[in-house]
């Protein structure tokens, strides 16, 4: 016969067995249980996917105001869903549209973290590129760019977004892995906006930036800037560099590997020769 405590132990090892055991603690700590189960849910309940539905037809009518609101509630009400990677992409969309750059950052992210489609976490990539791209955060932008590129069909908009990510490449110092990105734009899109720019930059002949002070088709003339700026305290040069066709004559000063070292450097080149610009310029 069984003493009380034993019973109660044979009925745990079989409840145990059965999978309906719950430990002692579970009435104190009540969210033990919980939590998880919330998190790991996927889909939105069907009458939040009416309403995600109706939010991207808001977008697409530029009303963005009332595709916001549905968006809000979504995601107030299910916040860490994975499906709810869709609301957060879409409210970054809206978010871009409404120039709010910093929430649509913030929006992109949190759908990267919870995305379990790959079209989806490549199109936000693509935007968080983008974001990071127009913030001056050229490393980051380029991560992101080429983890879209792996997923994105190699089809427009893909034109633009290897342009953004070779001018990454390009800005810091990665000319080597920027030039094929270039090649790539203008040779697979040539019909692209950016596909006579994208060949231009292929061409660069250096894997450096330069502060370009002047460019004249006769080189007496790019000889005299030069020597002018030489007096004035800079280290001015003349380069010979072939475009459309015929020679130009470029008086250039400095060779920086990085754009950002090229526009810091300006500042001071501009007092001398106010026409100067960051070459190439992108």
């Amino acid at each position: 016969m069984l003493t009380q405590p034993n019973r109660h132990r044979q009925n745990r090892v079989q409840a145990h067995r059965r999978g309906l055991w719950v430990p002692r603690y579970a009435a104190r700590w009540p969210f033990v249980v919980t939590i998880p189960l919330v998190a790991g849910c996927v889909e939105l309940p069907a009458p939040a996917k009416e309403q995600l539905a109706q939010a991207e037809k808001d977008y697409r009518g530029q009303n963005y105001r009332e595709a916001s609101n549905k968006l809000e509630d979504i995601l107030r009400k299910y916040p860490e869903y994975k499906q709810s990677a869709e609301a957060y992409y879409l409210r970054s969309q809206v978010r871009v549209a409404q120039n709010n750059k910093l929430g649509a950052s913030t929006d992109v992210k949190k759908c990267l973290s919870l995305s379990m489609n790959p079209d989806l976490t490549a199109r936000a990539h693509a935007t968080a590129g983008q974001l990071a791209f127009e913030t001056g955060d050229f490393p980051d932008a380029a991560q992101h760019l080429e983890a879209a590129l792996r997923k994105i069909p190699e089809k427009p908009p893909a034109d633009l977004v290897r342009f953004r990510l070779a001018v990454c490449l390009a800005r810091i110092g990665e000319w080597r892995k920027a030039r094929p990105q270039f090649a790539a734009v203008y040779q697979r899109y040539p019909d692209s906006a950016v596909a006579a720019q994208a060949k231009a930059l292929f061409e660069w002949p250096w894997d450096y930036f330069v502060i370009q002070c002047g460019a004249f088709r006769d080189q007496a003339q790019a000889n005299r800037l030069a020597q002018k700026l030489t007096a004035a305290g800079l280290s001015a040069r003349v380069e010979s560099r072939p475009r459309l066709g015929e020679g130009l004559y470029t008086v250039c000063v400095g060779i920086y590997p990085k754009f950002e070292q090229a526009q810091e450097a300006l500042r001071s080149v501009k007092g001398k020769s106010p026409g100067a610009v960051v070459a190439p310029n992108f």
